[in-house]
């Protein structure tokens, strides 16, 4: 994939305006006593569609939301064959392509104030990921941006996942070890 394919690129911007236009994110109140946090950490499924049928390569796509925030999670090939982890000769070139998505979005006026502040590989359940933490503002609320991307029997598996700020204790626990269930079991690719 040597050069840019602009039908991808409308697609995933489909699908972040959706994500943000349909989604509630109003966080829910939280309550400490003295040795318990009483909270919602469960991430729900919401729906899910398979591109697969319409554009051989764009793959399957789930979201969930919690109560801080909301998760969407892709599957998919780009009709070649990915090599697991971060190691395929494509994936590079690949992930810059998913974070400047996130900067595209911000030419749009839907982000403002687009930072990267970290990207570092991790390795979740024996399955090493790339992992992106963007900070930005979404309709003038400030969120924390989770891009995690790596190769998974032979496709791509990558979450793009919101937080709303400021998090309370436990809440990016909970992301990561949403990730990590879902990387224990990749997407059915079937309806819910």
């Amino acid at each position: 994939m040597n050069q840019f394919n602009f039908p991808y690129l409308i697609v995933i911007v489909a699908l972040l305006l959706n994500a943000c236009a349909t989604t509630d994110v109003t966080p829910q109140s939280q309550k400490m006593t003295s040795n318990t946090l009483v909270t919602q950490h469960e991430w729900k499924y919401q729906s899910s569609h398979n591109y697969e049928q319409e554009t051989p390569g764009l793959g399957y796509w789930e979201k969930y939301s919690t109560t801080f925030g909301w998760a969407d999670v892709y599957q998919y090939d780009l009709e070649q064959n990915w090599q697991d982890g971060v190691s395929d000769p494509q994936f590079q070139e690949h992930f810059q392509q998913v974070v400047a998505n996130v900067y595209f979005t911000e030419r749009t006026e839907l982000y403002q104030d687009v930072k990267l502040s970290q990207v570092e590989d991790e390795t979740l359940n024996g399955v090493t990921l790339r992992h992106a933490v963007l900070h930005y503002q979404l309709m003038g609320k400030p969120v924390e941006s989770h891009i995690y991307l790596g190769g998974v029997q032979g496709d791509l598996l990558k979450f793009r996942i919101t937080l709303l700020l400021p998090l309370k204790l436990g809440e990016r626990e909970s992301m990561v070890r949403f990730v990590q269930k879902i990387v224990d079991k990749p997407l059915n690719k079937e309806p819910h």
